[in-house]
């Protein structure tokens, strides 16, 4: 059997979601709890929002920036939910 070691990183990220309320906007706040891994040049990403029982599971990120795109999943995640 074979086996990886990832190192892993904890990110505690706010995203600010801004909704139409009368005549004004409603905000709320979302706290993801996003952890990086990353192996050599791998990296994998998963994000959690405990108070609201969200969980992104683990995914394999290619861009150059991978919190980014962790950050990219979790706005997109909120915009249709």
């Amino acid at each position: 059997m074979e086996h990886r070691i990832f190192n892993t990183e904890v990110i505690l990220v706010e995203i600010e979601k801004n909704k139409p309320f009368g005549s004004g906007t409603w905000s709320e706040t979302w706290n993801w709890e996003i952890t990086m891994a990353n192996h050599e040049e791998s990296y994998k990403g998963k994000a959690v929002v405990d108070s609201r029982k969200v969980n992104l599971p683990w995914r394999e990120l290619n861009s150059m920036n991978p919190l980014t795109e962790m950050i990219e999943a979790c706005k997109y995640y909120m915009e249709n939910h």
